[in-house]
């Protein structure tokens, strides 16, 4: 038996090269409010993820109270951009659950998203599901979708 009890999720975070895009993109086109918005020191990156260099950290609130980190690290200059497939080991995404996902999608490729698929509607017992994946930028995968009851 654990000595501790999991409480809940808190956030989930995404290296971006734009912080001024990618805030952009999560506060006007995903609903997401701005609630944080800070300087991390080198000594404190470097303690944290082993980067010897500093970063602006953005903490942003969805209109559920689920939050997203966007992090943009000043450095190293050897720093990479990841090219992945959904496939790939390690890939992930998030889901922004909308009430009209076509005009979703339509305002998020008004921002430089590509979709990695038409919008798809499936018909289950539970209800009618639609979805569209999309990839920013920086290749970060966001799903676009909705549930009907």
């Amino acid at each position: 038996m654990a000595d501790y009890k999991v409480l809940g999720t808190d956030h989930s975070a995404f290296t971006v090269s734009d912080m001024n895009r990618s805030v952009a993109l999560f506060s006007d086109i995903l609903g997401f409010e701005v609630v944080r918005d800070a300087q991390a020191p080198r000594s404190l990156v470097k303690e944290l993820t082993g980067v010897d260099t500093t970063l602006r950290m953005v903490y942003l609130r969805g209109p559920d109270s689920y939050q997203v980190e966007l992090l943009e690290y000043h450095g190293p200059a050897d720093k990479k951009h990841l090219h992945y497939r959904p496939c790939d080991t390690g890939a992930s995404h998030i889901a922004i659950r909308v009430d009209n996902v076509p005009a979703a999608v339509a305002a998020a490729e008004r921002v430089g998203l590509k979709r990695l698929n038409q919008i798809i509607t499936a018909e289950r017992p539970s209800g009618t599901t639609q979805s569209c994946y999309l990839r920013d930028p920086d290749g970060i995968t966001i799903e676009i979708l909705s549930r009907s009851k």
